[in-house]
């Protein structure tokens, strides 16, 4: 999500950007706010699908392409731990701390594309060296569709 400090007020030029209702509800939700009083507000875009397709036509790409990963759940939390979209855990039965991919359940559309665009990076920088950025997210938008 995005926070950022708004001043809900009446236009006061042509083509002016502000807090705006567009609907009951959120005229409701704005209307124990006075003119000219800041507050807090979050916004985002709901979660993208064709993100999630993206994700794993890249991980299996990877699971294809490197050795050592028998499947795309593999190529997935090899990249994660790369990108240090990782967790702590405490195994309960060894007593030891193991290293997990984080979900990405939780993530806002905008931190999903932010941790794509990282894992994009990432495999054509550090583990497919040859392969080109703009030629990767062509065929993998070719296999899922644009995200």
């Amino acid at each position: 999500m995005i926070e950022s400090v708004l001043t809900k007020r009446r236009a006061k030029f042509v083509g002016e950007i502000g807090l705006f209702a567009d609907n009951a509800m959120a005229g409701d939700d704005l209307q124990p706010v006075s003119d000219g009083t800041e507050v807090l507000a979050r916004w985002g875009s709901p979660r993208n699908l064709q993100l999630n397709k993206f994700m794993w036509a890249l991980a299996a790409k990877v699971a294809d392409n490197v050795d050592g990963l028998q499947d795309r759940d593999d190529a997935l939390e090899f990249l994660c731990v790369k990108a240090r979209f990782i967790k702590t855990v405490l195994n309960p039965q060894t007593g030891k701390l193991e290293i997990r991919r984080k979900s990405t359940r939780r993530l806002s559309n905008e931190e999903f594309h932010r941790l794509i665009d990282r894992l994009v990076f990432i495999v054509c920088n550090e583990i497919i060296p040859s392969l080109d950025e703009t030629a990767l997210r062509a065929e993998l938008e070719a296999m899922v569709g644009p995200k």
